[in-house]
């Protein structure tokens, strides 16, 4: 009897995984002739089961590089009406910090070369804050927080803003367990302004602009985010729940001249991107930045279902222009797309250079059917410009067949503009003029 029963089970088990295995072959080749998945997707599938061995990946450095390049685009004016603070220690910075709430505001605080730890996090309170190096160059004065730790009691972020009008230039930013600078939309704040910064070494997002979905009408305006490097100085994030700039709620921000490099996952799924504006967002301009070595690039909009009941739209209008991404053949685990509109409407994508050496398959994606009104134009790839999903656009002049050498003379051009001297410079032994 107990034979009997057991060998049932044991054919019951052995036809139940044969129907899953034929079933999971059989919805696989159909996702894959209908776009839904690529042949790069199920390929990390694969890897990420064991079925197919690890690729080799990354090997963390073992010296911390830096961009090195010149900061020379002009600094944030002091308005006139500010008080003026100028600091030479932690202790300084964080007195000044106090006097500048105690009296609401309109203070600039300017911070002598040096590093500045910090003990916990500095929130922004009031509006009109405004910390700037001395020197105007952010390799002087670096505020650092205790390291990129996941668990434990350690600070979170460096700044959280929800005052108006946050200004912050010339000053390094580095190792903290979330964010170097949160910026609260969901306490309305706007107008926040940073500059010729360094941002390094955040555990998850280095600019976060974060939403309350339950009350979408709490935005964040008219962010300027210019002329800063973001990057990772191992050459490879810590972890994957990491991006550049992760913006929700944002109201016409713009993204310009800045760098990005070594925004990528080392195991178990992509990171998010350099550069990402959705849930609620339009108006985001992203112009002329470089970006090196990232997973993902740019990002208008993601698929918003499970919300629709209180977000209107994903991301709407925007521009992205005159960008160059490069990702060179270092073995990066997750590679992917430059450019993707997802769940994105009335968009301009144009006058961009995409030149990716790893294997997936498509330098600008349109993605989803609610993706429409998109215009792509004049961008220059070695990758396809292609829809996914459903996603619908209209391309006017562009070219897939971008060569290594034009690409070169582009790589050249933009390093020139951002005043790039080395991309990876030993920290040690960086400085500038």
């Amino acid at each position: 009897m107990f034979k009997k029963l057991l060998s049932k089970m044991i054919d019951g088990f052995i036809y139940g995984l044969g129907f899953v295995l034929f079933s999971t072959f059989f919805v696989s080749i159909g996702l894959f002739f209908t776009g839904t998945v690529t042949p790069y997707q199920v390929k990390n599938v694969l890897i990420s089961k064991g079925v197919l061995p690890e690729q080799p990946g990354v090997i963390e450095s073992d010296t911390p590089t830096t961009i090195l390049k010149y900061f020379t685009a002009p600094r944030i004016p002091i308005p006139k009406d500010y008080q003026q603070i100028t600091v030479s220690n932690s202790k300084e910075f964080a007195q000044a910090l106090k006097e500048a709430h105690d009296n609401k505001g309109k203070y600039v605080i300017t911070l002598k070369s040096g590093e500045y730890k910090i003990r916990k996090q500095l929130h922004i309170r009031v509006p009109h804050i405004y910390i700037r190096s001395e020197s105007g160059n952010p390799y002087d004065v670096t505020i650092k927080g205790p390291g990129m730790h996941v668990y434990g009691k350690d600070i979170g972020n460096i700044f959280r803003v929800t005052g108006d009008y946050f200004y912050i230039d010339g000053i390094r930013l580095a190792d903290v367990r979330n964010h170097l600078i949160q910026i609260a939309g969901e306490s309305n704040a706007s107008f926040p302004h940073i500059n010729n910064c360094i941002l390094q070494d955040a555990y998850e997002q280095f600019i976060k602009v974060s939403y309350n979905k339950q009350s979408p009408e709490n935005m964040s305006i008219e962010g300027i985010v210019e002329n800063s490097v973001f990057q990772y100085t191992r050459e490879i994030a810590p972890n994957y729940y990491t991006g550049g700039i992760d913006a929700l709620g944002s109201v016409n921000w713009q993204v310009k001249n800045n760098v990005f490099r070594d925004i990528a996952s080392p195991k178990d799924h992509i990171a998010q991107h350099a550069v990402h504006f959705w849930v609620n967002s339009s108006g985001t301009q992203v112009i002329n930045n470089f970006f090196v070595d990232v997973d993902r690039a740019i990002g208008f909009g993601m698929p918003l279902n499970h919300n629709s009941r209180v977000l209107t739209h994903s991301h709407l209008g925007g521009v992205i222009k005159n960008n160059v991404v490069y990702h060179s053949d270092n073995g990066d685990p997750y590679g992917d797309v430059g450019i993707i509109l997802e769940s994105a409407q009335g968009a301009i994508v144009e006058n961009n250079f995409i030149h990716m050496e790893h294997d997936y398959p498509r330098a600008i994606e349109y993605r989803f059917d609610n993706t429409k009104n998109i215009l792509i134009r004049n961008n220059k790839t070695n990758k396809a410009i292609s829809s996914r999903n459903g996603g619908q656009a209209a391309l006017e002049n562009n070219n897939e067949g971008l060569t290594k050498v034009d690409f070169i003379q582009r790589l050249g051009v933009i390093q020139s503009d951002l005043n790039i001297i080395e991309l990876y410079e030993p920290i040690i032994t960086a400085k500038t003029n």
